[in-house]
């Protein structure tokens, strides 16, 4: 079984990701973890040096390198769902769960750690930022939405998630 936690940068899917596979004794990847480690380099100087569409590229290899793992949480990285539309096939290789979180409380929350991303450590201005963030969540979003289970972070407790999470594998 194959769980992909997949959400918008923040969310806190390798957070959560890490504490169900600790529970459930499961596996987890971070893939961008997983491309820092296997590339040694950072994901930051991959897009820097690289560019994104490399990065893509990478991503795409990672789904395929992953697809012999069992017993595995994976959180994917926010732009992974979207590209190539992995999306589709995760939905057929494991469950999909998109971890939801407001976009206004997100926004906040990056601007104070944007220095650590690289496809939003350029920006100056709040205003500047947080107008691209929003629209890059509506470009993500439409691939979000085609998850197998939707969590609104906003409106469930940790607690309540891992319960739903342990519903749906019927984990007792």
């Amino acid at each position: 079984m194959k769980i992909y936690l997949i959400g918008y940068t923040g969310c806190g899917k390798s957070t959560l990701g890490k504490r169900i596979s600790r529970k459930i004794n499961f596996n987890f990847v971070d893939t961008d973890d997983y491309i820092e480690s296997k590339f040694n380099d950072t994901i930051y100087n991959i897009f820097r040096n690289k560019g994104e569409f490399f990065f893509r590229n990478l991503e795409f290899i990672t789904f395929k390198e992953l697809q012999s793992k069992n017993k595995i949480i994976i959180s994917t990285g926010a732009g992974f769902p979207f590209n190539s539309n992995l999306i589709d096939k995760m939905n057929n290789s494991g469950i999909t769960i998109f971890l939801k979180k407001n976009i206004e409380v997100l926004s906040e929350c990056l601007w104070q750690f944007r220095k650590k991303r690289p496809r939003i450590s350029s920006y100056k201005s709040f205003n500047s930022f947080d107008k691209f963030i929003k629209q890059d969540y509506k470009l993500r979003e439409s691939a979000y939405m085609k998850a197998d289970y939707i969590f609104n972070l906003d409106k469930m407790s940790n607690k309540t998630i891992l319960e739903n999470i342990f519903k749906i594998i019927n984990y007792d």
